[in-house]
């Protein structure tokens, strides 16, 4: 088999691609999950930032018009593209390289202390 392979790429049957579109292709796909992961960070500093402006636990305090506001004024859209984007990195992760060794648990567990972590850094920065 090793023979065949060979023989074929001295024919010049197979052309071989250079090792830089690997390496590129590696190093686009970490960039692609590290945007993912601070964007979702980003989502969910937001939502801390909502919790921070708004103080829904004594808006609750006003009854039926506290929860009106909550319920207008909460930013879904930040927590289901937090969501999204979350779900995405975890499915894109063990996708790269080697990484399909390590089990999901690993990598769900790595993905949740990253964003975490980036979104306290973000919180902290505003």
């Amino acid at each position: 088999m090793k023979k065949e392979i060979l023989n074929k790429i001295k024919k010049g049957e197979v052309k071989m691609k250079p090792r830089w579109k690997f390496v590129a292709e590696e190093a686009g796909v970490k960039a692609l999950i590290i945007g993912i992961l601070i964007m979702c960070a980003t989502g969910l500093s937001m939502l801390s930032l909502f919790w921070e402006l708004y103080q829904p636990t004594e808006l609750i305090g006003f009854g039926e018009i506290g929860w009106q506001l909550i319920k207008e004024d909460f930013p879904y859209l930040w927590l289901i593209v937090a969501l999204i984007l979350g779900g995405s990195g975890l499915y894109l992760e063990p996708k790269i390289g080697n990484n399909y060794r390590k089990g999901w648990q690993f990598w769900t567990i790595v993905t949740i202390l990253v964003v975490f972590g980036l979104t306290i850094l973000i919180t902290f920065l505003n």
